[in-house]
């Protein structure tokens, strides 16, 4: 991990109620521009799962994109009764809720001439989620990482902050009752969903194409 830092916390509805943190690298084959000593930090004060750090692993130093195979979900409950040690009222955690860890990998065409699929160069790109939400007090942490030089990652940066900003929809950024919180955050969830799937079928036609080409002669 990098000493430089590059990292965005966006918080919506009363204080602290939705936090979203941005955590980038220069590309899908650099650092993350964020100190060990941070991520840490980060990570320790909001208690987030071990499992999170798996997701992190894909991002790093290397000359090819690795790990597009690896695709990963992992989940925590604690619903039926208050965890020891995560009840604090003071920083309005009631110790009840959940957390979710997982990735999303979507299809970018990088480069194409003369619209023909023969030219086209794909690429994937992945981006590692993590939120947690607090059942009784509706508040909501999300934590994404991407690489930051790619329109793609830009892309569900904006999706985010368009949808839960004041220009959202008002049923996509409820930050009222804790189960209106609760639909902002299903709301999210397929968003980013969408953000995935968005060119994966332009991406499968090229594919078929490809292999057209590759068989139509043998």
């Amino acid at each position: 991990m990098s000493t430089n830092v590059s990292i965005r916390v966006y918080c919506s509805g009363r204080p602290n109620e939705s936090l979203t943190s941005f955590i980038h690298a220069g590309s899908g084959r650099e650092s993350l521009k964020i100190s060990r000593t941070m991520l840490n930090r980060i990570c320790t004060y909001h208690q987030v799962m071990p499992s999170y750090a798996d997701l992190l692993f894909v991002f790093g130093t290397s000359l090819e994109a690795r790990d597009l195979t690896y695709t990963s979900f992992k989940r925590s409950l604690m619903l039926s009764r208050a965890t020891r040690g995560l009840d604090i009222p003071s920083l309005g955690r009631s110790g009840k809720g959940y957390q979710l860890s997982y990735n999303l990998k979507a299809a970018v065409l990088k480069q194409s001439a003369r619209g023909t699929s023969a030219t086209e160069t794909w690429t994937i790109r992945q981006v590692a989620v993590h939120h947690q939400f607090d059942v009784e007090q509706g508040k909501s942490l999300w934590m994404t990482t991407a690489a930051k030089d790619e329109k793609k990652h830009q892309d569900v940066t904006d999706r985010i902050l368009r949808m839960t900003g004041k220009n959202g929809r008002l049923e996509d950024r409820g930050f009222g009752e804790a189960i209106h919180c609760f639909r902002t955050t299903l709301a999210v969830h397929l968003n980013l969903c969408h953000w995935a799937t968005s060119e994966w079928r332009a991406h499968i036609q090229y594919l078929e194409d490809d292999t057209l080409r590759k068989v139509r002669h043998t």
